[in-house]
């Protein structure tokens, strides 16, 4: 869900409320996903205190129309916390690591301000990836890589948030995460939390499923289980879970979406029609809380 689309109809509102609901009671079970997902009730990091109750809103916006940046300050007037900044792609320039496509850092440091002054303490994060963005350029070390995030926005940003998703092309190269680039999420995110950063992650429903213990790192798969759309191929088999099982102690929050594409929450919302949004989404976080240390 993205700030720019911020919306009240009917299906955006059960979209959004999903998906705020799992951001917040992800919070509360330190244990799940193999301990990975870091209970985050006022919790000081850089300076910064991550609210008790998260609403996590995503904007595409570059900091260089007022418009989009007025879209902004309204999610946030209506409750948005930790706004995310969609997106930076890691690139090969002549050799060197650099950030690409990312806001207008200038006016963004000067927005961030104004905000501040107005609703209090805002956690501002940059995002990785998105469909159809390029993963990470394993050509540098995630070292170089984290030290070139540093340079580029350390100072403005509170943190950074993975993203990294798949791409149109059934079988591009998107749809396949090699070890290396799962291997650099990781490292980068422990380099961040070690100088005091915030890391959030947004996998897909399929990228961590607490419904199977399949694992694969390619995301042209389905969901042979869901007796619908088997011509949907876009799904993973919890990939990210790797990087949540390696790095336990790295990621302060993960925000599912349920909203991908023919999910199992729509499958059942949805199609199925066996559940209403709130029932799914107990059933959901009792399954975390059962399951989340031995699923993967």
């Amino acid at each position: 869900m993205s700030i720019y689309d911020y919306s009240f109809s009917h299906r955006r509102f059960i979209s959004y409320l999903v998906v705020v609901v799992v951001a917040l009671v992800l919070t509360g079970f330190s244990s799940a996903v193999n301990g990975a997902m870091a209970s985050c009730s006022n919790v000081n990091i850089n300076n910064k205190i991550i609210p008790e109750r998260v609403i996590k809103g995503y904007t595409t916006s570059r900091a260089d129309s007022e418009d989009s940046l007025q879209k902004v300050t309204r999610a946030v007037r209506n409750g948005v916390n930790v706004v995310v900044w969609a997106f930076i792609r890691l690139v090969n320039d002549n050799g060197r690591p650099a950030i690409e496509h990312g806001p207008n850092l200038e006016r963004l440091s000067q927005y961030i301000n104004e905000l501040s002054l107005e609703f209090g303490d805002t956690l501002h994060l940059v995002s990785f990836g998105g469909w159809n963005g390029p993963h990470l350029n394993t050509d540098f070390s995630p070292r170089e890589m984290y030290d070139t995030w540093k340079e580029y926005g350390g100072d403005v940003f509170d943190g950074i948030d993975w993203d990294l998703e798949g791409e149109d092309t059934v079988d591009g190269p998107g749809n396949y995460f090699t070890l290396e680039v799962l291997d650099a999420m990781g490292e980068m995110s422990q380099f961040a939390k070690n100088d005091g950063y915030i890391v959030t992650m947004a996998p897909a429903e399929s990228y961590v499923d607490v419904s199977t213990s399949r694992f694969s790192r390619y995301v042209n798969l389905t969901y042979a289980e869901d007796k619908w759309h088997q011509d949907f191929t876009y799904h993973g088999a919890n990939v990210y879970a790797y990087v949540l099982a390696k790095w336990p102690d790295a990621i302060d929050l993960i925000s599912i979406q349920l909203y991908e594409g023919y999910s199992h929450a729509s499958y059942e919302i949805n199609h199925l029609k066996s559940k209403s949004p709130s029932k799914y989404l107990i059933d959901y976080v009792m399954s975390i809380k059962s399951k989340g240390e031995g699923y993967v």
